[in-house]
């Protein structure tokens, strides 16, 4: 369960159905002219449900963790929006939204990932990842 709050009046805008389990991250992006809103379960949840919050309407999911999902991160790479999701099961994937497909798989991990952050390094996009075992990671994303 989600609840979509109007940020100028901070009153419930609507609430919106679908994850069986808790929600551990929220991300927001444009995508096709709207304003949306990628959810990710946690606990036995495994999953990253799309949401289009103008329409209050799901428009998609990504799948392909093992785990639960506790960090979500967008950015533009190539003219395409992309979504990278990490978890507990140790792994990063980065999927391009327009496509609803997974573009890179990022393993090496054994400890639950619980941050993603984006930034641009000598013109690359890069991601950094923190995680249960004290460590963070940065590498360039290569597609």
């Amino acid at each position: 369960m989600k609840t979509v709050h109007n940020p100028t009046k901070f009153v419930n805008k609507a609430t919106l159905l679908g994850h069986d389990y808790p929600i551990n991250s929220l991300v927001t992006f444009e995508h096709q002219g709207t304003t949306c809103i990628a959810s990710a379960s946690g606990g036995g949840g495994d999953d990253i449900r799309i949401w289009n919050i103008e329409e209050n309407i799901q428009v998609g999911s990504l799948e392909g963790h093992d785990n639960e999902i506790c960090s979500l991160v967008t950015f533009e790479h190539q003219g395409a929006t992309c979504l990278a999701g990490a978890g507990c099961d140790g792994i990063i994937k980065v999927w391009n939204i327009e496509e609803n497909k997974v573009i890179r798989t990022l393993k090496g991990n054994s400890w639950c990932i619980n941050s993603l952050v984006t930034f641009e390094h000598q013109g690359a996009t890069c991601l950094a990842s923190g995680c249960t075992g004290h460590s963070l990671i940065s590498a360039p994303i290569k597609m």
